[in-house]
C-alpha cells in the first residue's frame, strides 16, 4: 500500500503534541475535539473501517466460507470481549488479538487486570468498556454485531451468574493472588495482614461479579432483553470515546 505500519501512529502523536503540550490552557472539550478530528483523519487517509474485512474477504473467497468465518468470529470476540470487560483488562492493542484463519477463533495475548498503584483495586482506566473499533464491527456485520456478538455477551454472563454466587467462589483464588502480587510488587512497608488481604478480595470479586450481573441484567418495561449489553456497545463504539484512547491503541483498526 505504500505506506508503513506506523504511519497513522506517528501522525497522532505529531498532531496531538501542541494540544498536550498546551493542556493546561486549553479546555477539555477543545482537546477531545482535537482528538477526534485527528481519529477522523486517519480513517479517511490510511485505516478506512474496511480493511479488516477486506482481507478476510481474500482470504475466504466463497460466500458459504466467509459467512461461517464471521460467524465464528463473532461468538468468539463475544467471549474475548465479556472476560476483558468483567476481569477489567487494559491495554487490549491489536496485536495482542489473535485470529485464525482456519477456524475464525479468537484468543487474547497478555491478558492482564489493571490495578492501580496507590489502592489494589480493579479497574478500566480506558475511556471505553471494551474493544469494538470499526473495522471489527464493519468484519462482524450489523446482523452478527446486535444479533451474535451482544446477545452471546448477555448469554454467558447468565450463566456465570445463575445460580447466585458461584462466580464469586470461582473467583477467590485467582483474585487472591493478584492482591498478593499487588502488595508485593508495590513494596509496601510492613506485611498485609489477614484481615487486609480478605477484604480486598471481597471488595474486587464484588467489583467483578456486579459487572457480570450488569451484562445479564434483564431491563425493565419494553426495553430489549440485552439493553444493558447494547448501552455498553454504543459507548464501546462511541467515535469520540475511541478517539480518546492512546495513540498505540489503535482505535481505528
Amino acid at each position: 500500500m505504500g505506506m508503513s505500519k506506523d504511519d497513522p501512529v506517528l501522525f497522532t502523536m505529531e498532531k496531538l503534541r501542541g494540544a498536550l503540550e498546551s493542556k493546561s490552557s486549553n479546555k477539555p472539550e477543545q482537546a477531545a475535539t482535537a482528538r477526534l478530528e485527528v481519529f477522523n483523519a486517519i480513517q479517511e487517509k490510511w485505516v478506512p473501517s474496511t480493511v479488516a474485512i477486506e482481507y478476510f474477504q481474500k482470504v475466504f473467497p466463497q460466500f458459504a466460507e466467509f459467512w461461517l468465518f464471521r460467524r465464528q468470529f463473532s461468538y468468539q470476540l463475544a467471549a474475548l470481549t465479556f472476560i476483558t470487560y468483567i476481569m477489567y483488562m487494559h491495554n487490549r492493542y491489536p496485536q495482542k488479538i489473535n485470529i485464525s484463519r482456519a477456524t475464525g477463533k479468537v484468543w487474547g495475548s497478555e491478558m492482564m487486570s489493571y490495578m492501580s498503584a496507590n489502592k489494589p483495586f480493579f479497574h478500566n482506566p480506558e475511556p471505553v468498556p471494551f474493544r469494538l473499533t470499526p473495522n471489527l464491527q464493519t468484519l462482524m456485520g450489523p446482523l452478527a454485531t446486535e444479533g451474535i456478538f451482544a446477545c452471546s455477551l448477555m448469554a454467558i454472563a447468565r450463566c456465570l451468574t445463575e445460580p447466585e454466587y458461584e462466580l464469586e467462589h470461582a473467583l477467590t483464588l485467582l483474585v487472591r493472588d493478584e492482591m498478593l502480587f499487588w502488595f508485593t510488587g508495590s513494596h509496601r512497608n510492613g506485611v498485609i495482614t489477614e484481615s487486609q488481604l480478605r477484604d480486598s478480595v471481597q471488595v474486587n470479586s464484588d467489583s467483578i461479579v456486579k459487572r457480570a450481573i450488569s451484562l445479564a441484567h434483564s431491563p425493565v418495561g419494553n426495553l430489549p432483553a440485552n439493553q444493558t449489553v447494547i448501552d455498553a456497545i454504543a459507548k464501546a463504539v462511541n467515535p469520540m470515546n475511541l478517539a480518546q484512547c492512546d495513540a498505540l491503541w489503535m482505535p481505528y483498526l
